[in-house]
């Protein structure tokens, strides 16, 4: 409920690319519980403390048979002892600018990924925060920032997938959407889900 900032970016991301074909639908996690994902292209969790049990398994079954889900994950998804669906450990969240670093950035990204077709490696993003999980063998990293910590993660469950974003959608836990780069993220991530 208090983030309203990602909402607004992402929608704005979808709107400025060339081929908008999505729309977005906020629903607050504590009034999920009815909502039916199958009616969606794909579902983001941005953030949420938790989801209603209801929700959360249909979710799951939704992404068995199919779906897709974006979770970006941030310091209320920290306070969980596992992300949503995608059920990889927690083990906490980091604040780089209180370890004595101002900011993170990109170590290591896989450009050949759908979602950095046309994103680059994240050159100039500046991380202020980011959820350590644990990612398990059937995980794929395909990010991590330059201490190591996965910050983009794809895991195929039954027949959909679910990318970890280990930060926020806001301008607050990164720049990234301030930068140019952010628009191709979200187009292309939309389309590979």
């Amino acid at each position: 409920a208090r983030d309203t900032r990602s909402p607004l970016y992402v929608k704005a991301a979808l709107a400025a690319a060339t081929e908008a074909a999505f729309q977005i639908e906020p629903v607050l996690s504590e009034q999920s519980g009815n909502v039916d994902p199958t009616r969606f292209a794909f579902v983001v969790l941005s953030d949420v403390t938790s989801v209603p049990a209801q929700f959360q398994e249909a979710l799951a079954k939704y992404v068995r048979s199919g779906g897709s889900l974006l979770v970006a994950a941030g310091p209320a998804a920290a306070r969980q002892r596992k992300i949503p669906v995608l059920d990889e450990p927690v083990s906490e969240g980091r604040y780089f600018s209180r370890a004595g670093e101002r900011f993170s950035v990109v170590g290591e990204a896989d450009p050949a990924h759908p979602s950095l077709k046309k994103s680059g490696r994240w050159e100039g993003v500046k991380f202020y925060y980011a959820v350590k999980v644990q990612p398990g063998p059937q995980a794929k990293v395909i990010v991590r920032l330059s201490d190591q910590t996965p910050i983009l993660v794809e895991k195929k469950i039954g027949e959909g997938r679910v990318l970890l974003f280990a930060s926020t959608l806001d301008n607050i836990s990164n720049d990234f959407p301030l930068l140019p780069l952010f628009v191709p993220f979200i187009e292309q991530t939309a389309r590979y889900l």
